[in-house]
C-alpha cells in the first residue's frame, strides 16, 4: 500500500487557491491537500507544490503540514524562508521518512490530523522526561530511601541498560537502511530486522549485524 497521487499538479494548483481562500474554515480541506501534495512530493519528487501551499495557510495549520513533510521525506527545510528544499540522501534518513510515510499511509489512512494528534501525544510524552523531570524523580527515591547508598551502582546499570539498547537501534537502523540499499521495500526490510532483533542475531553485543537470510 502507498500513497498515489489522485489529481494533476494543475489540479492540486486550483485547490491550493480554494485553500488561501477558505482556509481557516475548512481542515477538512487543508488535510486532503496536505496528502496531495505530500503525495506528489513522494512520488514524483515535486516539493513545489508543499511550497505552495505553505504560504496560504495559518501558522497553525502551517506547523502541521511542515512536520508531516519534514517526517515523510528528507526534503530539508529553510526555517527563515518557510519552504523545503533539496533532499537529503542519507540511507538512515530515506529510511525513517519512508518508515514514517507508510505509518501516516496505513495507521493513519493518510489523515493530517490523526496523524498530528498523535505525534504531538508522543512530543508531549517524551517532553516529561525532561532534566527537571529526571531531577525530581531521583530526589523522590533519595528522599524515599534515606540514602545515597548504593544509588552510583543504579545509575551505571541504567546507563549501561540504556547503551544497550541504542546499540541494538542503531545496528538495526544501519541493516535496514542496507537492505533497502539492496532493494528491498522499507517495510519488508523492517520486517526483516526485527525478526532478527526478536531472535537475538542482532545485539548490542556484537560487532556487526548477521546477513538476512
Amino acid at each position: 500500500m502507498k500513497l498515489e497521487t489522485k489529481m494533476t499538479a494543475v489540479e492540486v494548483v486550483e485547490q491550493i487557491a480554494k485553500v488561501a481562500a477558505h482556509e481557516k474554515l475548512s481542515k477538512v480541506l487543508v488535510g486532503d491537500i496536505a496528502a496531495e501534495v505530500l503525495a506528489h512530493a513522494t512520488q514524483h519528487g515535486d516539493i513545489t507544490l508543499v511550497n505552495k501551499l505553505l504560504p496560504v495557510l495559518t501558522p497553525a495549520n502551517r506547523t502541521a503540514v511542515v512536520l508531516l513533510v519534514k517526517e515523510c521525506t528528507t526534503h530539508q527545510y529553510n526555517v527563515k524562508e518557510k519552504q523545503f528544499g533539496k533532499k537529503d540522501k542519507d540511507a538512515e534518513k530515506v529510511a525513517f521518512a519512508a518508515e514514517q510515510l507508510a505509518a501516516f499511509v496505513e495507521k493513519y489512512n493518510s489523515c493530517l490530523w490523526a496523524w498530528y494528534e498523535a505525534e504531538k501525544a508522543e512530543k508531549i510524552e517524551t517532553a516529561k522526561f525532561s532534566d527537571q523531570a529526571f531531577a525530581k524523580m531521583v530526589a523522590n527515591y533519595l528522599i524515599v530511601n534515606g540514602s545515597f547508598d548504593g544509588f552510583d551502582a543504579i545509575v551505571t546499570q541504567a546507563k549501561g541498560a540504556a547503551e544497550g539498547v541504542k546499540a541494538v537501534q542503531d545496528k538495526a537502523a544501519a541493516k535496514v537502511a542496507e537492505l533497502v540499499g539492496q532493494g528491498m521495500t522499507n517495510k519488508e526490510a523492517k520486517s526483516i530486522v526485527d525478526a532478527m532483533v526478536k531472535d537475538g542475531r542482532i545485539k548490542a553485543d556484537e560487532a556487526a549485524a548477521p546477513a538476512a537470510e
